[in-house]
């Protein structure tokens, strides 16, 4: 165990006695975790999963993990990052710690909880047992065993059956300045019983742009028949920030399952999206978008696993890198033998804004049933000099005519968006964060 992971252990053991909950699997879980997370060496190179997302920058940062603590913010403090969303429901945590004062829920309907996991795990530990309890055989990576071994806090959301938030629920992730680099652990639980459904949105943010914070997160959502869930990710941390997250969904057979993911700071990010579409008649649509200036690592991944017939899942997801970036997109679709009729597409478009910047794109595919409908592809490029010649001809400063080109690039990402609360809010706060267009 190399000195970085030994440091994590001994934070853990200090902090046991004050994390929520005294249920013996949940113990028991956190020590397993703990464990196993001693025993494993961090991804390098070598790995074929980590092989163009360096982890040594990791290395040369001690995070600490802290108890709770307060923070002087009310609700007005928080404008700026809701922008068009002012006044709908909103769940707010600060440090990875679920925070009242933060937080209103004006909207949600009865059979609808919303709420922290942390208190859900000290006082009804059985309602989220079932989707908590880790195979112990299942394959795992140091920083989701880290986190399980702490698995502190973070949105618990339950939908009973037949119910639907019609209004969108904003889950805002607060990081605060410090003195010394902090780990943030989070965990999210999501479960929508049959013909349920809600629009809820991830946001994480830093509140100074020269954080040294890590954030592991993972969010499990759970789809039962007939649901419909639109599901957001939107991460502006800090440029210094690292933020590794995980996104696990299980569908049902008839669920519909839309995500959006932005990763639009840190200054190295990973985020994988795991869909598994376990039942006939599934239904899912991913895109994302990744943005990098500077020296700044992002990496956006997928893996959709088709294990029925009748399935469909489409993928777009497009990148812009400027200076030094480096850019990572990483994505796998399996069609197993029974899935028959199924429909799957997956492409991959990134656009380089300097000559230094780089992207490392590899969609693959792997069908092992007759009778289905697939289709990938990656695109590389940069700006198309006839169509800026053209728009400079019809009288358009050049520089106007770039953004114009990189805005009609980056809106086919969000233009299926339909929630007329979402889709400005969305391009918000892209237009906040997405690296400068000027000097291109």
């Amino acid at each position: 165990m190399n000195s970085w992971m030994a440091q994590q252990v001994a934070q853990q053991q200090q902090l046991r006695s004050l994390l929520p909950g005294e249920a013996p699997w949940l113990q028991q879980q956190r020590a397993w975790a703990l464990e196993r997370f001693s025993q494993m060496p961090l991804p390098t190179r070598k790995d074929e999963a980590w092989k163009h997302t360096p982890m040594h920058p990791l290395k040369k940062v001690h995070f600490e993990a802290r108890p709770p603590s307060c923070l002087a913010m009310d609700l007005d403090d928080l404008h700026p990052f809701l922008g068009s969303w002012q006044e709908g429901n909103l769940l707010t945590f600060v440090n990875g710690r679920f925070t009242v004062q933060l937080s209103r829920l004006p909207l949600v309907p009865h059979g609808v909880y919303v709420g922290s996991l942390g208190a859900m795990l000290a006082s009804q530990p059985e309602k989220v047992e079932p989707y908590l309890r880790i195979d112990p055989e299942k394959e795992m990576d140091p920083f989701q065993l880290l986190e399980l071994a702490y698995l502190m806090d973070g949105a618990f959301i339950h939908l009973e059956e037949g119910f639907v938030m019609e209004q969108p629920l904003h889950l805002l992730y607060l990081n605060t300045p410090s003195h010394t680099p902090v780990l943030h652990p989070l965990h999210n639980l999501i479960v929508a019983e049959r013909r349920s459904g809600a629009q809820i949105v991830e946001h994480h943010v830093s509140l100074s742009n020269t954080q040294h914070d890590l954030t592991l997160c993972q969010t499990d959502i759970h789809l039962h028949p007939g649901v419909i869930m639109d599901h957001g990710w939107v991460q502006q941390i800090s440029h210094e920030g690292f933020h590794l997250a995980q996104c696990h969904v299980q569908q049902c057979s008839d669920s519909h399952f839309n995500s959006h993911a932005f990763a639009v700071g840190g200054a190295l990010s990973r985020y994988r999206m795991h869909v598994n579409l376990k039942e006939e008649g599934t239904q899912c649509t991913l895109r994302g978008l990744y943005t990098g200036d500077g020296h700044r690592h992002v990496d956006m991944g997928t893996k959709v696993n088709h294990a029925f017939a009748h399935g469909q899942s489409s993928q777009l997801h497009k990148g812009m890198l400027c200076d030094h970036a480096h850019g990572v997109f990483d994505a796998m679709v399996k069609v197993h033998p029974h899935a028959a009729h199924t429909h799957a597409t997956q492409r991959n478009d990134t656009l380089l804004l300097s000559e230094y910047a780089v992207v490392e794109s590899q969609p693959q595919m792997e069908i092992l049933a007759d009778d289905v409908q697939c289709s990938h592809g990656a695109t590389v490029g940069q700006l198309d000099e006839e169509a800026l010649f053209y728009l400079q001809s019809r009288g358009i400063a050049r520089m106007e005519a770039q953004n114009l080109l990189i805005e009609g690039f980056l809106e086919e990402v969000v233009g299926d968006i339909t929630s007329p609360i979402l889709k400005p809010w969305y391009a918000q706060c892209l237009q906040q964060t997405a690296p400068t267009h000027q000097g291109v």
